[in-house]
């Protein structure tokens, strides 16, 4: 999988996945399930996104089902991110602002964030550098890891849900999301679905990569992660959650 591609389309395509095991073990939507494939899908996650009608589930629904997360807005191809409780829109040309509790969300993944595994991080080069000090971190057993890194970047590459590249320099901010297991749930072929929020919350998007991080990691290993995506029959209503362990 392309980890450079916009995380809400590579956690979009986990999250397919995931929904389609669940059907085929004839187990509800989110439910454990027995292996993990992730594919790059070829045709543009947007395109599912923006099929039918608008989705009933809102931004007020995300917030009271997770504290920490990731998804996607109805219309103009805006992602949106969830830290501390609070959601915010990423727009393609890397500003954020914080979205209205109305606003309609087909597709997130979210978490009641809960740090179980501290990283500190003296020096990171690189996007590949820091998830590689994640993966070592942590234990063998492999399944859906909440993640947060807090510091400061001399340089951070971001872009939306189009092509256009933002740099952000000099900055401190939140890498939010999630790290998933690979498609024979080893540790190398994990992965790290990403957005980088500036400490304003005024820019951000998804994370390309970065130069010269410090700060720190927290993992999310004991929460559980709830997947809401309607168009697919995945809703918080119809126990979208993924219990620890899960896939």
């Amino acid at each position: 999988m392309d980890e450079t591609a916009p995380a809400v389309e590579t956690l979009l395509v986990w999250a397919r996945a995931a929904i389609g095991r669940s059907w085929a073990a004839g187990t509800p939507a989110g439910g454990r399930t027995a292996e993990h494939h992730v594919g790059w899908d070829a045709s543009p996650a947007q395109a599912l996104l923006s099929r039918g009608e608008p989705s009933t589930v809102t931004v007020a629904d995300v917030l009271r089902n997770g504290t920490l997360g990731l998804g996607a807005a109805d219309g103009a191809g805006t992602a949106v991110v969830v830290i501390d409780r609070r959601c915010f829109a990423l727009r393609p040309d890397g500003t954020a602002v914080e979205a209205d509790p109305a606003d309609p969300i087909p597709f997130a993944v979210v978490s009641t964030f809960s740090p179980d595994l501290a990283v500190p991080v003296r020096a990171a080069g690189s996007r590949a550098a820091l998830q590689a000090q994640v993966d070592a971190a942590l234990p063998s057993e492999d399944f859906a890891v909440g993640v947060r890194a807090e510091g400061a970047f001399a340089r951070v590459r971001t872009r939306g849900t189009t092509a256009r590249v933002s740099e952000h320099r000099s900055v401190t901010g939140s890498l939010v999301g999630f790290r998933t297991p690979g498609p024979v749930g080893g540790g190398e072929d994990a992965v790290h679905h990403l957005a980088f929020l500036d400490a304003s919350h005024r820019h951000g998007g998804a994370l390309v990569d970065f130069e010269g991080f410090s700060g720190r990691v927290e993992l999310g290993l004991s929460t559980g992660v709830r997947l809401s995506f309607p168009r697919l029959g995945a809703g918080f209503a119809t126990d979208g959650v993924t219990p620890r362990g899960a896939p």
